[in-house]
């Protein structure tokens, strides 16, 4: 038998060549260790292999899920922005009728279509200030009052808004509410009818001194303004 020795040698039998004298190393388990590193290697790929093949398994699902979800935001997008042309388009129906029985001095019929517009669209300044004037024509100054506010919700420091508010006041017995208002109005804008309406609040407080040179403003900005004379003769 052969020792472990040096050098190499053949076996003339067989005619093989083989080396003596450089054992392979083994592992605990009697495999060679290179034939362990290979079986090492073999087991991570195929663990990497099992990996990539799981993880490419849930990859397309994801993107089909996204590609989805992207479909239906832009959709609701879509179908909102549709939805607003259509309000919009309503409103601008609404107004062109509710302008035109304003003009004719229908305001019955205009309000419902003014309580319309401020439904779909509450930031409508116009809507509301036609409303309130509406409410006034019919009389009904609680509405007004509350259909001015909400202007001037909409737009803090509208002359008009102002204007209408303390018209408003005056004509349901409060001229102390209507006051502070209308001085707001004016000063905004000077009109002849925040003027009339100014003094004729001060002369129903029986503040004649103060109502006078406001009736004489409106009187030389509307000469003829018939609620502005009839108040300087109740002053005199």
């Amino acid at each position: 038998a052969a020792e472990w020795g040096g050098g190499a040698t053949d076996d003339g039998r067989s005619g093989i060549h083989f080396q003596v004298g450089k054992r392979l190393p083994v592992s605990n388990d009697g495999f060679p260790a290179d034939q362990l590193s290979n079986r090492s290697l073999d087991q991570e790929l195929v663990e990497e292999t099992r990996l990539y093949t799981s993880r490419s398994g849930l990859l397309w699902p994801t993107l089909i899920a996204v590609v989805l979800l992207g479909g239906l935001i832009l959709f609701h997008i879509h179908l909102y922005i549709r939805v607003q042309d259509l309000r919009h388009s309503h409103t601008v129906t609404l107004q062109s009728l509710a302008s035109f029985y304003l003009d004719q001095q229908e305001h019955a019929k205009a309000i419902p279509l003014l309580k319309q517009i401020v439904e779909i669209e509450p930031d409508n300044l116009w809507a509301w200030l036609a409303l309130g004037d509406a409410f006034v024509a019919q009389k009904q100054y609680a509405n007004s009052i509350e259909s001015f506010r909400q202007a001037l919700e909409v737009e803090h420091e509208n002359a008009r808004a102002l204007s209408g508010l303390g018209w408003s006041y005056l004509l349901l017995g409060r001229p102390e509410e209507a006051i502070p208002v209308l001085d707001r109005a004016i000063v905004l804008r000077e009109s002849a009818s925040g003027l009339a309406a100014l003094g004729r609040a001060h002369v129903a407080l029986g503040e004649c001194d103060r109502a006078l040179p406001y009736l004489q403003k409106a009187l030389d900005l509307q000469p003829g303004r018939q609620d502005a004379i009839d108040a300087k003769l109740e002053c005199e």
